[in-house]
């Protein structure tokens, strides 16, 4: 019995008839298989791990980090909410962007033609 919440994550993205099988057999699973089910997204070579990582670490160190930090949190809330509510939330978050400095930053970039200098404000 998982005691850290592997019953609530697993099901949210695995599904209900997944994660009873798994749960109940403690079945070890491979990597193909948490991929076909959700469970992660990518697969990734044990030599390559470090310089996949650091790879998606720089792009999203790219990304307005205000915007990473909402769409995380609408995202999370999607799991749980109502389609309705979602979108309520999701709209907050939005508005709260679009009055933020690095949306500002974003359009003078896009308007000037040059990368844009995001500084989570």
């Amino acid at each position: 019995m998982p005691g850290a919440g592997g019953t609530q994550r697993l099901t949210k993205l695995a599904g209900r008839t997944k994660a009873i099988e798994w749960l109940w057999t403690g079945e070890r699973i491979s990597a193909e298989t948490a991929l076909t089910h959700g469970v992660i997204n990518k697969i990734v070579a044990p030599e390559l791990l470090m310089e996949e990582t650091l790879k998606f670490a720089k792009r999203l160190a790219k990304q307005p980090p205000l915007s990473l930090r909402l769409i995380k949190d609408s995202v999370n809330k999607a799991v749980d909410y109502p389609l309705y509510e979602g979108m309520q939330y999701e709209r907050k978050n939005f508005y709260l962007l679009f009055a933020s400095q690095d949306q500002k930053e974003g359009m003078n970039a896009f308007v000037e033609k040059r990368k844009p200098d995001y500084r989570g404000k």
